[in-house]
């Protein structure tokens, strides 16, 4: 019982959702709850959400509009963990920033979600590491793809890392 009432609850926090439960299944907004196996290094911790198994590897996040490689073609969102490095440009009161952005367009003209880090230098700082940020997000996946770029508006060696931790499929 405790597990079918967990199972409601997780399906009620959904936003905007019409939530129908029969005996042989539950149903969001009138999308079918996949139960099915998840891909290679995910396993299924809820209905319609896989999360990795494997640790943690961030790779490096281009500065260029770069397609990602989806787990799973059913894939809806990703859950990224990204890590924003921040350096010092060495000009006092500059404002350097890291943005770690995804898009929905191959150009990434378009942005549907993203990560800030930004710090002012009250001090000048050559290129050394003023700040981190660590975050966890979900990403909209438009139309079966999703792009990412890094904005750099800090100093030389300013860089964002991320990995895909999870998803949510249909």
């Amino acid at each position: 019982m405790k597990r079918i009432v967990l199972v409601l609850l997780l399906l009620c926090s959904l936003p905007s959702a019409a939530i129908a439960v029969s005996g042989v299944g539950a149903h969001v907004g009138g999308s079918p709850v996949k139960l099915s196996p998840c891909a290679t290094n995910f396993t299924r911790t809820a209905p319609n959400l896989c999360m990795r198994t494997d640790a943690l590897s961030l790779g490096v996040a281009s500065t260029a509009c770069t397609s990602i490689s989806l787990p799973d073609p059913s894939a809806q969102a990703l859950v990224i963990q990204y890590q924003l490095i921040v350096n010092g440009q060495n000009t006092l009161n500059a404002t350097d920033t890291v943005t770690y952005q995804t898009s929905s367009v191959s150009n990434c003209a378009t942005i549907q979600a993203r990560g800030i880090a930004s710090v002012k230098e009250f001090a000048a700082i050559n290129n050394l590491q003023i700040m981190e940020v660590d975050g966890l997000g979900i990403f909209p996946v438009v139309g079966g793809a999703i792009w990412e770029i890094v904005l750099n508006a800090g100093g030389a060696g300013s860089a964002a890392a991320r990995q895909i931790r999870g998803y949510y499929d249909k």
